[in-house]
């Protein structure tokens, strides 16, 4: 969405993204943390995704509802960052299907718009999103609401969802469509580690790892 003054730089901008630079990695501390740009506006963009590298983090930026999704399954990116008003498209519907993916469901979504509005801010937070920011902001800000929206989804991880299928990692519980499933000890331990490892393949060792036979 278009806004004549989409920053309010402040003299903390610069000390602050210094100072977390170096936490810009993801959960494992092994690549940079990979964030996905959906702003139609190209000037502003640029200018975000300026801010973002300088902090560290890598930037994919699309501009319409179809190119967000694409690019979102393409890259798995550890952060969302969307706008409402898209060039094709709209905002909430890019929420609504990066929650319904099974691929996508559990990155964390922070929404950057100029509407102020708590029904739009209602609708978001219904569809999935994790943060509202209001332009104009600080890009200081934005990256201290990135690293909150992470933490949060990161101490939730323990409950996975796949679609219809949720599933406890710490207890192995699962349910389909809110109905639990009777498991075996070794089902619940190898459904738990096919789930941390969820959207990529659980490797050979750790599922034998995993004590299964009972």
């Amino acid at each position: 969405m278009r806004v004549s003054d989409p920053f309010a730089v402040g003299p903390g901008t610069v000390q602050v993204a210094s100072l977390y630079s170096h936490r810009r990695m993801d959960a494992r501390g092994a690549r940079p943390v990979r964030a996905l740009l959906v702003e139609d506006d190209a000037a502003l963009a640029a200018r975000l995704r300026r801010h973002l590298e300088r902090a560290g983090l890598i930037v994919d930026a699309v501009m319409t509802e179809r190119d967000a999704i694409r690019r979102a399954t393409e890259t798995l990116p550890d952060v969302v960052l969307l706008d409402l008003t898209l060039r094709v498209g709209h905002g909430s519907a890019v929420c609504r299907r990066i929650r319904a993916s099974e691929l996508l469901g559990d990155v964390p979504i922070l929404v950057l718009s100029g509407r102020a509005e708590i029904g739009s801010k209602a609708e978001l937070f219904a569809l999935g999103a994790d943060d509202y920011l209001v332009k104009p902001f600080e890009p200081a800000e934005l990256l201290l609401r990135i690293d909150a929206v992470r933490r949060r989804r990161a101490t939730s991880r323990d409950i996975r969802r796949i679609g219809p299928l949720t599933i406890s990692i710490a207890a192995g519980d699962a349910w389909i469509d809110g109905r639990a499933l009777e498991l075996t000890t070794g089902e619940r331990r190898i459904l738990s580690e096919l789930a941390r490892s969820h959207p990529t393949l659980a490797s050979r060792e750790a599922l034998a790892r995993a004590p299964w036979r009972e």
